[in-house]
């Protein structure tokens, strides 16, 4: 079989390319994660996400602990990682298919890996805590917009006890009272009655 060394160098270059891609791969992959609320917030964020907000008075990881079970983030990981694992076979292959007709050579999978590694150690570090602050901000908003949705129902209710519940109970209340003075003075008068009765029969 003839070898083209063009050829080889662009699967080479190719394949390079390929693992830099997977590492921008993996970083959406975590940026999915804060939309999927499934994040793992890093060591760094722990202490802004244990601090109560402001107006809310509550901090972002009690909503996390609560409503976030490890089976579910476990679960979100697992489908991540399959995807991924599924993405570099298959760039592996077409690169073998596309420039070296199928045919297996160790210097595609190694460059992959140098460009997943390369990525991972610059940019992925770069971007690190970008990431981490946009979970962060993230996972606040939803919380201050989750209030902001149950700010009109709060209103109506507290309206709604003031001046629609509390009344009715006073009302009620006052006329079970009314009621049960009307029953009081009728078994009074009633006693009376019979006493007086009693008193003229003997």
């Amino acid at each position: 079989m003839e070898i083209y060394p063009l050829r080889q160098l662009t699967m080479l270059v190719a394949a390079l390319l390929a693992g830099l891609f997977l590492g921008a791969l993996a970083d959406l992959g975590r940026a999915l994660r804060i939309l999927l609320c499934a994040y793992r917030p890093p060591s760094f964020m722990l202490r802004h996400y244990q601090s109560e907000l402001p107006l809310l008075g509550r901090a972002v990881g009690e909503r996390r602990e609560r409503r976030l079970s490890v089976f579910y983030r476990g679960t979100v990981l697992f489908f991540g990682d399959l995807v991924f694992c599924l993405v570099a076979v298959l760039l592996t292959e077409l690169l073998l298919f596309r420039y070296n007709n199928g045919g297996f050579r160790v210097a595609v999978p190694l460059l992959l890996l140098l460009g997943l590694f390369f990525w991972s150690s610059t940019v992925s570090r770069l971007l690190a805590h970008p990431v981490a602050w946009l979970a962060f901000f993230f996972a606040a908003g939803a919380l201050y917009l989750a209030a902001l949705c149950r700010l009109p129902f709060r209103i109506m209710r507290h309206f709604a006890v003031k001046f629609l519940i509390t009344p009715s109970a006073a009302l009620a209340r006052h006329c079970r009272e009314r009621k049960l003075l009307r029953c009081s003075a009728a078994l009074c008068r009633n006693q009376l009655a019979a006493a007086r009765m009693g008193f003229f029969r003997q």
